[in-house]
């Protein structure tokens, strides 16, 4: 039940007759990105279901049914098994509904005034779609859609409100449920796939950070070795002028003199060698601290492509979870005139009195849609017609009544399924990410 109860003087209830003894539609599986089936199926062909509901009148001729589509949302763990407590299900939801529907549906609708609003305002406590309980004669109706809301200026008073409750199947309020928790589920398995990717993105990042750290380690100690080598040189090569010059000194006459410059000679001889050793040596390890500046260099690149990547993956997951909710949400529209107009995704036109026809454009995005739609019929006497249905895209759907009778105005009420998928790989095609 609703936390806002309106109170009503009046209005038109209507009970429809039963419309079917079974319940049939799609069996939808949404599995994880990384789960794959070993036999693939047939593209051509969609898993379906068929119930029914016990306790039903069965008669020779009840072959009637009503579709209403499953779907599935499964999580896997880390080791590859279905996780059930956060996979989630509309399956229940959808056949207590669709019972529901089969049972007969049951209308309710009224305009409320101001001094049936009580304490609560539109806009503020409630919205357009929206489910209000109605107090009526001392009975409660639960979770009845709220259609419409205007403003009704009288003269000499001030601005006062009438709000639209029903227009649509009470049995239907099931579906705007299903429909939002649809939705909050879907968001929620797509934000815990999101964090796992980015989980993934931040260990790859931290390891190359690591790495990085160890090349920059390297590389330090490759130039501090490389200076400590330039060093031995400079040693070597002072030792090696000093023996020169001893040798320059000495007295070749004597034979003590040829000694001191033999001697002299081959110290230096050493000294040099000794300086082209450590020249070599520092030569490779300049080198070994060239190669380790790249590695350094490829390793940081490669950081920041992850982290670029990994802040675009979550900028993707954002946006196309705004734009799921923005397509997914309910549309209403009421129709009096000759005029066509929309009501979302669905064009509703007159192509004559006793024809409504609707149209659901093409869209890479919005892939069906339910339609719920509650019309007033102009014939000997007048009466309420009501039509549900459910649409792909581009399809047409055209309820219609007597060939004498006209309608006089119909009410619309759109719920959109959005593809969502389609819209993340989108996102992602625009970061650069497929």
């Amino acid at each position: 039940m609703s936390d806002v109860i309106l109170r009503a003087d009046g209005g038109e209830i209507t009970v429809g007759r039963q419309i079917g003894s079974f319940v049939w539609g799609r069996w939808d599986v949404t599995l994880p990105s990384d789960v794959s089936l070993k036999d693939q199926p047939d593209t051509r062909m969609a898993e379906g279901f068929l119930y029914k509901p016990e306790d039903l009148p069965k008669g020779r001729f009840d072959l009637r049914g009503v579709r209403a589509d499953s779907s599935q949302t499964m999580v896997a763990k880390k080791s590859g098994e279905i996780d059930y407590s956060l996979s989630t299900s509309d399956t229940e939801q959808v056949l207590d509904a669709a019972e529901k529907r089969i049972e007969g549906n049951l209308f309710f609708e009224k305009d409320i005034t101001t001094d049936g609003l009580g304490i609560y305002e539109p806009g503020v406590d409630f919205h357009e779609d929206d489910l209000v309980d109605v107090m009526l004669w001392g009975k409660r109706l639960p979770d009845l859609p709220v259609t419409a809301i205007d403003i009704a200026a009288e003269r000499g008073s001030a601005e006062r409100w009438r709000v639209h409750v029903g227009g649509q199947p009470i049995a239907d309020a099931a579906a705007l449920r299903s429909s939002r928790e649809k939705i909050f589920a879907q968001i929620a398995a797509e934000r815990r796939e999101a964090a796992s990717k980015l989980g993934v993105v931040s260990r790859q990042a931290a390891s190359a950070v690591k790495t990085a750290d160890g090349a920059a380690k390297t590389a330090g100690k490759a130039l501090s070795t490389a200076q400590g080598a330039v060093h031995d040189s400079e040693v070597a090569n002072q030792a090696a002028r000093s023996a020169i010059q001893t040798a320059k000194q000495a007295d070749l006459k004597s034979e003590e003199g040829k000694q001191q410059a033999i001697a002299a000679n081959t110290t230096a001889n050493e000294a040099q060698q000794t300086s082209i050793e450590a020249l070599q040596k520092a030569s490779r390890a300049n080198e070994q601290a060239a190669a380790t500046n790249r590695e350094l260099i490829s390793k940081n690149a490669e950081w920041n492509k992850l982290q670029d990547r990994g802040l675009n993956e979550l900028a993707a997951q954002q946006e196309s979870m705004k734009r799921y909710i923005d397509l997914s949400r309910p549309s209403s529209v009421t129709v009096s005139t000759w005029d066509p107009v929309w009501a979302g995704p669905v064009h509703v036109s007159y192509p004559s009195n006793n024809h409504i026809q609707l149209y659901l454009k093409e869209s890479a995005y919005v892939i069906g849609a339910s339609i719920l739609g509650i019309a007033r019929v102009n014939a000997l006497r007048g009466y309420s017609f009501s039509f549900t249905a459910d649409m792909t895209a581009g399809q047409t759907y055209t309820p219609q009544v007597g060939g004498f009778e006209a309608f006089n105005q119909v009410s619309v009420t759109v719920h959109p399924i959005v593809n969502f998928a389609a819209i993340l790989s989108e996102e992602r095609r625009k970061r650069g990410l497929q």
